[in-house]
């Protein structure tokens, strides 16, 4: 997927358009004076944007030049009488047998989605470029900006978002602009909840918990009963995964105590090479309102119960001025804490408060990649890790002169791990105290 930098969310802008319309009504007051008594006409403006969509294989702009639009498509706004109307209009370019689709989104002030509209399915037969000229229009006296959005097909139907940016880390915005890096570009899914859609209740949530805690006692019984001397370190994984869930059941119960409301959010791993298996995951959302420097603030957090590739449980959270940005940020934090694959999540839709479920759906799907990850598969090998303190021991042994030398180079590579231990602990929510102090005394 394409890395480069494109419009796909053009924010206009409204206030030039009121001072437009504001110069408008003055200058017509002005001809109603002097025209003694003549009726002043109706303040009117109008503005135009030109927003583009650069994405492998998917494009939206005019003027197609060698592999990209040269210039965006039109938003045409009108402003009268109160009203605005917004025209857009460009090409939607297909290649590679890809089907897509143009979508606009129109938003308030408050970032709530007032309505959007999809241009017609189009579907590029062949690897050549084909093109569809698109045009939508609506009209409402509170929309202020829009999103001019591009949409791939996916295999089951359902559309999705292309190239979509995500905000990962500046060591991946950085390091990955030189080269086709895709670990800050992904999909956005929208859609709509069935009409039939009941979420889980907080009993129904605690109820998958108790019959996890269910089978771990079973097996720590049956384990206790048979041989126990020969079963220590399974008997010691059980109790330790037992404490996990009970703490965790625990938790859940004190998130609504403490304002979180509770949404539904499904997801999925798509391992890569890495011996993880696949599957779905066990994901609990909640959102609350925070006061944060005065300002109030929507906090969304996620608890992954999943366990594919350790006994710990997750937990995640974001904070923003709206629903789907927190959500957004939750949701790179969990996505990047899995191994080499792909996370997709789809949640329940809030309005930009996250007080009021708007029966609507918000999906993300990322690589789990980053930058970072690539310089410890490179520099923080497992491999090269045996190979340091082995040669450090060798070196120690056959020629005690080097053990200034040899010591410095241990300590320096096993205080890396210890830090990006530490870190990658704190990123997933599961650092505590005794755990730092264990790491940092090893």
């Amino acid at each position: 997927m394409s890395i480069t930098r494109k419009t796909t969310r053009k924010t206009t802008q409204k206030p030039r358009l009121m001072a437009l319309a504001g110069l408008a009504g003055a200058a017509a007051l002005t001809a109603g004076v002097l025209a003694s008594g003549m009726p002043a006409a109706h303040a009117a403006a109008s503005d135009t944007d030109r927003p583009k969509v650069t994405a492998k294989h998917f494009d939206f702009g005019k003027n197609w030049t060698v592999n990209a639009p040269r210039n965006g498509g039109y938003a045409y706004w009108n402003l009268s009488n109160g009203v605005t109307s917004i025209d857009v209009e460009g090409y939607l370019y297909l290649t590679n047998n890809e089907c897509g689709r143009v979508r606009v989104e129109y938003y308030n002030d408050s970032h709530a989605l007032l309505a959007s509209q999809n241009a017609p399915r189009r579907c590029a037969n062949g690897t050549a470029k084909k093109q569809w000229w698109e045009s939508l229009s609506y009209s409402s006296t509170t929309v202020s900006h829009i999103h001019v959005v591009v949409q791939e097909e996916k295999s089951n139907g359902t559309f999705a978002e292309v190239d979509h940016d995500y905000e990962t880390s500046a060591f991946n915005e950085l390091a990955g602009s030189a080269g086709e890096r895709t670990y800050d570009h992904g999909f956005l899914f929208r859609g709509d909840l069935p009409d039939d859609f009941t979420a889980r209740s907080t009993e129904d949530r605690q109820a998958g918990i108790d019959a996890d805690i269910a089978r771990v006692e079973q097996v720590l019984a049956y384990l206790r009963a048979h041989s126990p001397g020969d079963h220590a370190d399974a008997i010691e994984a059980a109790v330790h995964y037992l404490a996990k869930l009970r703490g965790t059941k625990q938790a859940l119960a004190g998130d609504e105590a403490s304002g979180w409301t509770p949404f539904e959010v499904r997801g999925t791993f798509l391992g890569r090479g890495n011996r993880v298996a696949d599957g779905a995951l066990e994901l609990y959302g909640g959102v609350r309102p925070i006061q944060l420097q005065g300002e109030t603030m929507v906090e969304v957090e996620i608890r992954d119960l999943s366990r594919r590739f350790e006994a710990d449980n997750y937990q995640f959270t974001g904070v923003a001025s709206t629903f789907e940005v927190a959500l957004e940020r939750t949701f790179v934090d969990l996505c990047k804490a899995y191994p080499t694959g792909t996370v997709s999540i789809l949640a329940e839709g809030f309005d930009p408060s996250g007080a009021d479920r708007t029966r609507r759906t918000i999906g993300f799907e990322l690589e789990t990649g980053t930058e970072w990850k690539d310089v410890k598969e490179q520099v923080f090998d497992p491999v090269a890790n045996i190979a340091v303190n082995v040669g450090s021991a060798l070196l120690m042994i056959f020629v005690p002169a080097t053990i200034p030398v040899a010591l410095p180079l241990s300590l320096a590579y096993n205080e890396s791990q210890t830090i990006d231990d530490l870190v990658t602990r704190w990123e997933r929510g599961t650092l505590t105290p005794g755990k730092a102090a264990l790491t940092l005394a090893q």
